[in-house]
């Protein structure tokens, strides 16, 4: 064998080795995750969240909206997750009478990764006993957030408003594109923020961050899985298009805030911490100094606040941080836990 020849030779095996270990943690990954589809669903992730929903046959799970971006596609229905016709998430059997309570949000209140009846607002419904309408949508920044509960709120007209929101919600505000998709966004004006980029136009061409590996490697849920521990899912899974300065959004949040008040029913401000949120065990201070702040700014307005960050802490350190989360979301415990805790202070507030 020439030397060049067993270059090549070697560089081939370590080649074939890296790339046979690669897929052993790409199987491993994907029988590790919750999502049963995705043992069998290797086509592109990325691609799949831009469309929608890789395994729906109702056209996606979203549908574009001139105000907000984008909301929920009314009458979506998948394996574990449903939307009624008015484009709310269902919460359960549906047995709860009485002035309904409106939760909105994003993720964390849709309940990305738990089926519908293991949702925070599902639990509340149940164990409050009022009707909760799930107008949670993933993805949503702040601003979207108070567009939603503005518009809903005259619909619906709920006794009670509940706005969750984690700190990154926050950070949300300065962009014009998330997820692939556009979004509104507020302009600093002094006290009253100018909304721009409405109607939102309908979603743009990806150009994105690193085209060429999302084309070749967007199939990998193994990536995806080290991209989100990195705190790199945006740069890996989101085409964004950033208007404002890094720590805009939320001193923008702030001046919006008092806009919640004008509602009209009650609102309470639900602080929720992602996974991220408690790395090795511990806390992300800045986070949560970002939120503190935040919650001041709403109890300036008038608004009734609820910090989760304590009642967390006690509960990880009680039954560790797998029993509450899976990846960034919660499990359906933590979403149990989070809706009895705010549970108990509705009950505190009377």
């Amino acid at each position: 064998m020439t030397r060049r020849t067993e270059i090549f030779a070697r560089t081939a095996l370590v080649a074939v080795s890296l790339l046979a270990a690669f897929l052993v943690l790409e199987v491993a990954c994907r029988l590790h995750d919750r999502r049963s589809h995705m043992v069998l669903h290797w086509g592109n992730l990325i691609d799949a969240a831009k469309a929608g929903d890789p395994v729906s046959h109702s056209g996606g799970r979203y549908a574009h909206d001139a105000l907000l971006g984008w909301v929920q596609r009314p009458n979506f229905v998948s394996a574990d997750y449903s939307v009624d016709a008015s484009g709310h998430r269902r919460t359960g059997p549906g047995t709860a009478t009485g002035p309904a309570i409106l939760a909105v949000g994003d993720s964390f209140t849709d309940g990305e990764g738990v089926a519908d009846g293991e949702t925070w607002p599902s639990y509340l419904e149940t164990e409050f006993g009022r009707r909760t309408i799930n107008a949670g949508v993933a993805g949503y920044g702040f601003d979207q957030m108070l567009l939603r509960a503005e518009r809903e709120a005259g619909t619906a007209r709920p006794a009670l408003v509940i706005v969750s929101f984690i700190a990154h919600d926050l950070s949300r505000l300065e962009f014009s594109r998330l997820w692939f998709r556009e979004k509104p966004w507020f302009a600093p004006d002094g006290d009253a923020p100018a909304l721009k980029h409405v109607p939102v136009p309908p979603n743009s061409r990806d150009g994105g961050v690193m085209p060429a590996l999302r084309t070749l490697f967007g199939w990998s849920l193994l990536i995806e899985t080290v991209a989100e521990r990195l705190d790199l899912i945006d740069a890996w899974y989101g085409d964004t298009e950033r208007v404002l300065p890094v720590g805009a959004g939320d001193a923008i949040a702030c001046r919006l805030v008092p806009r919640l008040a004008r509602l009209g029913p009650p609102v309470l401000v639900v602080a929720q911490y992602d996974r991220g949120a408690w790395p090795d065990g511990g806390f992300d201070a800045e986070e949560h100094r970002r939120i503190v702040e935040f919650l001041h700014c709403a109890e300036r307005a008038g608004l009734a606040t609820l910090d989760l960050f304590e009642p967390l802490r006690r509960e990880i350190g009680r039954r560790g941080l797998d029993a509450l989360y899976d990846r960034p979301h919660h499990t359906a415990e933590g979403n149990r836990f989070v809706a009895h805790e705010i549970a108990r202070a509705l009950a505190a507030r009377n």
